[in-house]
């Protein structure tokens, strides 16, 4: 086989599977429903269905509530009305809502270890809160997540024998919640769990992650 004619039929295979794909995806979009297709059909998104929590603990294991929250999860979630409205003030869209059964309207939680709260100083998330759910914090008051744990194996620093990276302290918004012991971070009991120190961490796994 010719050089030219080996590209021509590897070109026409090329052509060929990638204008199947693109019938397989017309096919689908027309599949959907014309009045969600139209802009003034928007309104069906509303029918889109969020995650369900049924079973307690399933997929909210790890979860946070938004920075504020009644300390009490189950005085919490009785007090929040689902509104949504924290996770719309959030400029971050840190937060998102799961349907609870139990509770028969969307919870907001947060996830740090993915994307980490970025401790606003003005806190929109609690100031849009009109079910105070989510509490003002005083001069002493800090939200607490959790705490944020070191696996030194993952660490940068463990490799080099020296303060190699610093990413964790540096982006640590809390005074005194991270120190280094030579080369090895060191999280104090300062640390809030806000999840910056995680996002900043470079090595995949990370080294930290809030508990």
């Amino acid at each position: 086989m010719e050089r030219k004619d080996f590209f021509k039929k590897g070109l026409a295979k090329f052509l060929g599977e990638t204008l199947k794909e693109a019938n397989q995806f017309v096919e689908l979009v027309t599949k959907i429903p014309e009045n969600i297709m139209k802009e003034d059909g928007l309104e069906e998104l509303k029918n889109i269905s969020y995650p369900v929590s049924s079973t307690p603990g399933s997929i909210t294991k790890g979860l946070k509530f938004p920075p504020g929250a009644i300390p009490n999860k189950v005085e919490f979630k009785n007090q929040c009305s689902g509104c949504g409205e924290c996770i719309d003030a959030c400029p971050y869209q840190v937060l998102f809502s799961i349907f609870e059964k139990r509770y028969k309207k969307n919870i907001p939680y947060m996830d740090v270890n993915a994307n980490a709260c970025k401790m606003c100083k003005d806190w929109p998330c609690i100031k849009s809160c009109k079910d105070s759910a989510l509490l003002p914090f005083t001069k002493k008051r800090k939200p607490k997540f959790g705490m944020a744990k070191l696996d030194f194996s993952y660490c940068i620093n463990s490799r080099h024998e020296e303060v190699a990276c610093s990413n964790c302290k540096d982006t640590c918004p809390i005074k005194g919640a991270v120190d280094f012991l030579g080369y090895r971070p060191v999280l104090t009991d300062k640390c809030v769990g806000c999840g910056l120190c995680v996002e900043a961490c470079p090595p995949y796994p990370k080294a930290i992650v809030v508990k």
